[in-house]
């Protein structure tokens, strides 16, 4: 061994560099000569390493592997040895070990050091605990997270001080996707005498930091200052994120509170004003609570009336910024700076994370976002502090959002061989609990707030910790203690000591190492609390378990019902005053007037801590997590907001798109699908495991096909039913247009108008409540005297049922036949062959059709529900609030009924990937302005742009299909629009697609329509009109108004208004040659409309007189009421007297009335937007408060079994009660007869409605 003459460095993984003092050689002589040279470096005396370079360059073969390591030089083995599983690291045994013993001891050895973790360990390493922390807040800008740890807003994060950041800076890709900025100008410009351009970091650093560093200089100045809180906050909305929410949310509302400088952000549904008003309402109350009362407001122009009265009851004074001058809401450049965090956190997450949870992690967002951003009241304070108190990591730990998990689960919750762990993702901290994590669990689909996780980052290394390196953390923690104890900071807030069960996960079963491999100590001043701190836990034995604070045994009880001792610690006392620091050169300016600080505000855990309860949960997803899902369908504190609007569809959780079976069999919900797959094979096969068979299908090889039937193929509809015991629902469809079906396979059931005809009469019949009923399956299980066939692949049917049915004997090359021996869902007779079964089932009871109208007479409720009830699964709902896809909302003391499909739109808009519009759309269609005073109009010019694609055609009759059942149920003043786009959907231009989209902003700005409708006297009403020549190629329109009001004597009086049962609106077939045709052609179109809806009334129980039809036009007046004398009229269509031939029948009675008074007239023709937003009230009822909670309405349409054994209110022999659709309470009839109105909901289910009526008639 020698002294070098030049020191040797040698760098370290953390960067820092170490010197070699001397050079030896190895006393191992079956070493070659060159690879023995060695050189000592007395920071490694307890861990000396060995190259693998030199013992290659010298032909020597060094091989790893997974446990052991060898160095052979030919055939002959030199050296061997182990690998450590604690630290990864392969330790040799040397031959001769007194010889490296002696290489060392003449050296120097050095004193203690801070620091022995030299070895390079890719779990333990002060870069790992950077990037880990690093991405457990969002993955910020370095800039703005060393500034914060700088100025002492985060503490207490393992491994994360300035220090640290400073020397292993991550590079991590979310932060530049989340932060990169357009390169500024004039950088690298060739130009001369340019100005120096502005930092690239400027604008962000005024608005984390919005107040100046005081400086510490010393002066003999002495004054006072008082700052008092502006009270001003700003608000704006975001643009719709790319895919809805799994809680049903599109947008975010961004409020941006200026004395705090903190952001809250509020998840949205839609940007309707209930919403939006709701959103605020939630702000508005978070910085009430935290002290600081918005005493000023400040929005865009776009400010709802609803959102205007709730600011003037809370006494808020506000200000619209001017139209198209945004820079004065401070709230945009909130949105930016909330955005660039948001995204950066989102692209931390495991690539495999759910995008529909992304609402979820606003919280988390939310916390570390204001965790680096300084307060204006006081700069000493994090804008989080400033509004919830100093955060505690030590407390509420933080992980990487989005990140894999496995969540222990409790032995009380899990089988006895269960996994002690499932898997979940998790979304944020729980806040309300004691070192506590809310996460997703993969397989309940719901959130958990859980204490034991474990986690596995996908971009990041999980930093782990050994025994050895906890206690020596704790020493060297108490060593610096000792030797610095003036250094230490005891007056300021303190920060908890990382203890041993800090959140730093724990291998199960750690290794010994030989090594020491400590994190280096952060470099915050250690906070020593005043009080009386908390029991500190044992040292961990040579093997521990992870360390657990004692908390329930299940992690879903409520935290309103827990109580705890009071419990003293560091969160409970008071911030103090920083020791005053030595002032330096760089910061000797002159000093600025203080700041006063805030009034003590109150810190949910300080209340924790004091009052020994644990506070209530304020936040709404602290009361999910904690509730069960069918308490929360009744829960009315829980906002409409976080109910779902996508039932009936299947999404892939990973895209967020609508799927089909194929795709979602392969995502990763793919076994859930492939599951209830099974079980509806089972159901209508011979039954799998616990499902029953229905012996619908049975496998049969394909030689028993008969040759004159041909086997159609399977259809698999997939939906996602979050309110079923089985959310994810599989259904197998027979292909029914390959199915030669020779008789007739009509049914007749109950349509719109008959249905909204039935809500009329229960609102007019005294005493009359509504009430309906579910026949489960009835499609399945109905006998056929021809059977059916069906192939079906290979990769629809999973093992378990393979194996279990044997198909492998009959398998066809990739597929397998099936014998359809009873009724099915496709089957084009299935409808009619089970609507037989049933009439020839009820017929014995005494049953039997009416003469007219599709429905079912009975005598009591009793009776019929015993009867259907020997047959069918029978459910019944006594307060009719669903009912033929319409949501009902009854008010029997006003005795009004108002109907809705509340989430229909924003599941259209959903399927059709549709954005919101920037600004709101209130007109469905384009206006064409009239050229007043010209004496020639002149026809629009043909539609001469490019025609669409297949799919963009498909796209288009799509749309049109979507919403044409919406508007003829509810929204009525889409009528107008969708009649001219329909008639250009065969061949549809760029045009169409323009005027299609205007449609659809229409709807997403106008999403819930509601009709209401009232009691009368039942007595149909008509409004007649038509345009002429208001459509293309000469066509005119005409359009009706029918409702249901009280007789009037006198024509001349206006009955009293009633919501429409129908509206006809539709493009006249024939081209008539003028207006007086038109109108004529309308009232006889109008009359044809409402004969069945006469019969219907009559066979209700509701006579009916002349039906008046009140149209404009005084020649067709006189045309139908044959008052006139015709000569040129005379050659229209002679269908068009049919009109007067029924008014001599004396059942129609044509008036004329001015058009400014008939309501049919906004059917007929387009208008301009303002006009349509002064008449929609006319036809559409728009409630303070509708209900939206669509998971309310899932469960009612689907009749639990809870209800179904309900009995119906008690009678007696003077009370009739009537089935479904009404019952009579007290009834002035005694076993009064109805009627029952069949129709079929989504799943195919017969369902049927009742009324009362005076006469023993039946239909089918």
């Amino acid at each position: 061994m020698r002294p070098l003459a030049v020191a040797v460095a040698i760098a370290n993984p953390n960067g820092a560099l170490m010197y070699a003092t001397h050079e030896a050689k190895l006393d191992i002589p079956s070493l070659p000569a060159t690879a023995r040279r060695v050189y000592i470096i007395p920071e490694l005396s307890s861990s000396p390493l060995i190259a693998v370079a030199p013992l290659c360059d010298a032909g020597c073969t060094v091989t790893f592997t997974d446990t052991n390591a060898t160095v052979h030089l030919g055939p002959n083995l030199l050296l061997t040895g182990s690998r450590d599983p604690g630290n990864g690291l392969w330790h040799l045994d040397l031959s001769s070990p007194t010889a490296a013993v002696a290489t060392t001891r003449n050296t120097v050895q050095p004193g203690p050091t801070e620091s022995a973790a030299f070895t390079i360990d890719h779990r333990t390493s002060p870069a790992n605990l950077v990037a880990f922390a690093h991405a457990s807040l969002f993955s910020p800008a370095l800039s703005t997270l060393h500034d914060a740890l700088r100025l002492g807003y985060l503490t207490g994060v393992p491994g994360l001080t300035a220090e640290t950041l400073r020397r292993h800076p991550p590079h991590s890709t979310a932060t530049t996707k989340g932060h990169l900025d357009q390169t500024r100008k004039n950088l690298r410009s060739t130009k001369t005498n340019i100005p120096p351009p502005p930092p690239d970091d400027g604008d962000d650093a005024d608005d984390y930091l919005p107040t100046a560093d005081p400086t510490n200089e010393r002066t003999h100045h002495c004054f006072a200052a008082t700052f008092e809180p502006t009270g001003k906050i700003y608000s704006d909305l975001t643009g719709k994120f790319v895919a809805p929410s799994s809680t049903g949310n599109n947008y975010i509302l961004v409020v941006y509170d200026f004395d705090s400088n903190a952001i809250l952000t509020v998840p949205m549904r839609n940007r309707s004003q209930q919403s939006h008003t709701e959103a605020f309402r939630i702000a508005h109350q978070r910085l009430v609570r935290a002290g600081l009362r918005p005493r000023l407001q400040l929005l865009d122009n776009e400010c709802s009336t609803l959102l205007k009265d709730f600011m003037h009851d809370q006494n808020l004074d506000f200000q619209l910024v001017p139209p198209y001058l945004h820079r004065r809401n401070a709230a945009e450049r909130a949105i930016r700076t909330f955005k660039n965090h948001f995204i950066a956190g989102l692209c931390s997450t495991n690539p495999a994370f759910p995008i529909h949870l992304w609402d979820r992690l606003l919280p988390h967002a939310e916390l570390t976002l204001n965790l680096l951003r300084g307060s204006r009241l006081n700069p000493k304070l994090s804008a989080w502090a400033q509004l919830h108190g100093t955060f505690d990591y030590n407390r509420t730990p933080l992980a990487p959002p989005g990140c894999q998990v496995l969540v222990h689960e409790k032995p009380a919750q899990r089988e006895s061989w269960a996994p002690h762990a499932t898997d979940g993702w998790y979304i944020g901290p729980a806040l309300e609990s004691y070192r506590c994590h809310t996460v997703w669990i993969s397989e309940t689909r719901r959130e958990r707030i859980t204490d034991t996780v474990s986690f596995f980052p996908k971009a990041v290394a999980l930093p782990l910790a050994t025994p050895d390196d906890l206690i020596r953390a704790s020493l060297q923690d108490i060593l610096t203690i000792l030797k610095k104890p003036a250094s230490l900071d005891t007056t300021d807030s303190p920060t908890p000591v990382q203890s041993a069960d800090s959140p730093i996960p724990v291998p199960s079963h750690p290794g010994t190492p030989r090594q020491s491999n400590l994190a280096p100590v952060p470099a915050a001043p250690l906070r020593v609390p005043t009080g009386d701190l908390p029991p500190l836990p044992n040292l961990p034995d040579p093997d521990p378990a992870p360390l657990r604070v004692a908390v329930p045994s299940d992690d879903t009880t409520a935290l309103s019902d827990a109580t705890f001792p009071n419990l003293t610690g560091p969160g409970a006392q008071n911030r103090q005053r920083r020791a005053p620091k030595k002032a330096t050169r760089q910061n000797r300016k002159p000093p600025k007037a203080p700041t006063k600080p805030p009034q003590p505000r109150a810190n949910p855990h300080v209340t924790c801590q004091q009052t020994g309860t644990l506070p209530q949960p304020s936040h709404v997803a602290a009361h999910l997590a904690t509730t069960s899902f069918e308490k929360l369908l009744h829960d009315a504190a829980v906002p409409v907001t976080y109910h779902m609007a996508l039932h009936g569809n299947a999404f892939n959780p990973d895209t967020g798109k609508i799927a089909e079976y194929a795709e979602l069999s392969r995502c990763s919900d793919g076994n859930y699908w492939k599951a209830s797959n099974a079980e509806e094979i089972g159901r209508l096969a011979q039954g799998y495991k616990h499902i029953k068979g229905t012996n619908t299908i049975y496998f049969i090889p394909k030689s028993q096909v008969p040759r004159h039937k041909t086997a159609t193929y399977l259809r698999t509809v997939c939906a996602h039913r979050p309110e079923k015991e089985n959310a994810y629902r599989v259904r197998w469809t027979a292909g029914g247009n390959l199915i030669d079906y020779p008789h007739d396979a009509s049914t007749k059931t109950a349509d719109i108008i008959t249905v909204k005809t039935l809500i009329n009469s229960t609102l007019s019949t005294p005493g009359a409540k509504f009430m309906s009923g579910d026949l489960k399956d009835f499609y399945l299980g109905t006998p056929m005297a021809e059977y059916e066939y069906m192939r079906i692949h290979r990769r629809y049917i999973p093992d378990d049922i393979f194996e279990q049915y044997h198909l492998a004997d009959i398998l066809d090359g990739d597929y397998v036949y099936v014998e359809i021996r009873r009724g099915m869902y496709g089957l084009p007779q299935a409808g009619r062959i089970a609507n037989d079964y049933l009439r020839t089932f009820l017929e014995p009871a005494g049953y039997h059709p009416t003469e007219h109208t599709p429905g079912l007479c009975q005598d009591d409720v009793d009776h019929l529900l015993a009867t259907l009830r020997q047959r069918y699964e029978c459910k019944a709902d006594w307060e009719g609030k669903r009912y033929c896809g319409l949501t009902l909302s009854w008010d029997y003391e006003a005795r009004t009924c108002d109907i809705s499909m509340p989430g229909y739109v924003d599941r259209a808009l959903t399927r059709f990937t549709h954005p919101t519009p920037p600004r709101p759309e209130h007109s469905p269609h384009t206006w064409l302005k009239p050229e007043y005073g010209a004496k020639v109009h002149f026809a629009p010019a043909d539609d001469n742009s490019p025609p669409l694609d297949t799919a963009g055609i498909k796209r288009i009759q799509e749309i049109v299909g979507v919403f044409l059942f919406y508007a003829r149920a509810v929204d009525s003043t889409m009528l107008p629009a969708l009649g001219t786009i329909s008639t250009q959907q065969a061949k549809p231009t760029t045009n169409t697609l323009t005027a299609i989209t205007k449609f659809l902003n229409y709807a997403a700005s106008n999403p819930d329509a509601c009709v209401r409708y009232r009691a009368s006297g039942m007595h149909l009403h008509i409004e007649s009109d038509a345009s002429y020549l208001s459509e293309p190629k000469a066509r005119s329109c005409y359009a009706g108004y029918h409702y249901l009001s009280e007789i009037s004597d006198d024509p001349a009086t206006p009955a009293a208004p009633n919501g429409a049962i129908h509206i006809p609106c539709q493009i006249l077939k024939e081209v008539v040659s003028s207006a007086a045709k038109a109108n004529l052609a309308g009232t006889f179109h109008n009359g044809k409309e409402a004969c069945p809806i006469c019969v219907c009334l009559e066979e209700l129980g509701h006579p009916q007189g002349p039906t008046p039809i009140i149209t404009d036009n005084s020649t067709a007046v006189g045309i139908a009421n044959d008052t006139v004398k015709q000569k040129r009229s005379k050659a229209m269509d002679m269908r068009f007297y049919w009109i007067r031939d029924r008014v001599r029948q004396f059942q129609f009675h044509i008036i004329w009335r001015k058009g400014a008074l008939i309501r049919a007239d906004y059917f007929t023709k387009h208008h301009p937007a303002a006009h349509h937003k002064a008449i929609r009230s006319s036809y559409l009822y728009d409630p303070t408060t509708l209900s939206t909670n669509y998971f309310q309405c899932l469960t009612d349409d689907e009749f639990p079994t809870s209800k179904a054994t309900t009995a119906p209110p008690a009678s007696s022999p003077d009370e009739g009660v009537c089935a479904s659709l009404r019952h009579i309470i007290p009834s002035p009839m005694s076993m009064g007869e109805g009627v029952l109105i069949p129709n079929r909901n989504s799943d195919n289910a017969y369902r049927f409605t009742h009324v009362p009526i005076g006469r023993r008639s039946i239909c089918p």
